[in-house]
C-alpha cells in the first residue's frame, strides 16, 4: 500500500515538473536588454526614416542570436512586412510589395524554456495586426530595413492604451503621446 502511494506521489510530481517544462517552452519569457538611445518625437521619427509604411506581417524568416561564452551579444529576427501603404519614401515599391525588416529581438531555447531577448521595450510584431513603421533602409541591402528608434518606430493600429494593446514591453510617457499624434496623423 505505501508503494503504491509512492509511485503515485512520484508520478504525480514528475508529470508536474513535465507540464511545467512544457509550458515554459511553449510560453516565451521576455528579456529585455537596456538601452541608451535618443528618445524620438514624431517630427524626428520622420526625419530619420527613409520609408515610413502601413503593413503587416507575413512571417517570421530567419532568427539569429549570436552568442559569447554562452552570453547573448548580438541577435535579430528577419520579418516579412506586406506593405498596404506607404506614407512616405520610395513610392517604386508597390502597394503590395513585400519589404523585409530586422526586428530588435531574437529567440533562444534553454533547458527551463524558451527566451525573448528584446533591446529596450520593444516586442515583436504579430501576426494579423497592422501597424505604422518608421524604416531606414540597410546599406546596400535592397528592400531590406531596420525600425527606426526600436520600439519608438513600431506603431500597433489600437486605441487601446496598456503595454499589452500597443506590443511595447514598457510604456512611458513619450511613447503613449507618440503613439497618439501617430494615430492622429496617419490611421486616417
Amino acid at each position: 500500500m505505501l508503494k503504491n502511494t509512492l509511485i503515485a506521489s512520484s508520478s504525480g510530481f514528475v508529470l508536474a515538473v513535465m507540464l511545467v517544462l512544457i509550458y515554459n517552452h511553449i510560453n516565451a519569457d521576455i528579456v529585455a536588454t537596456h538601452v541608451d538611445g535618443p528618445t524620438y518625437s514624431l517630427e524626428d521619427l520622420e526625419k530619420s526614416s527613409d520609408l515610413i509604411v502601413k503593413g503587416k506581417m507575413t512571417q517570421k524568416l530567419k532568427n539569429v542570436v549570436n552568442m559569447h561564452e554562452g552570453l547573448p551579444i548580438d541577435f535579430w529576427t528577419t520579418t516579412e512586412f506586406k506593405i498596404q501603404k506607404i506614407l512616405k519614401g520610395d513610392f517604386d515599391i508597390n502597394k503590395q510589395d513585400k519589404i523585409i525588416i530586422q526586428e530588435p529581438y531574437g529567440t533562444v531555447r534553454n533547458p527551463f524554456g524558451l527566451d525573448i531577448l528584446t533591446t529596450g521595450a520593444y516586442l515583436p510584431i504579430k501576426e494579423n495586426k497592422s501597424y505604422i513603421l518608421f524604416l531606414y533602409q540597410r546599406d546596400g541591402e535592397g528592400k531590406k530595413y531596420d525600425i527606426v528608434g526600436w520600439y519608438q518606430g513600431k506603431h500597433v493600429f489600437t486605441t487601446g492604451e496598456t503595454e499589452k494593446d500597443l506590443d511595447i514591453g514598457h510604456l512611458d510617457v513619450n511613447y503613449k503621446n507618440l503613439h497618439k499624434q501617430v494615430l492622429n496623423k496617419y490611421y486616417k
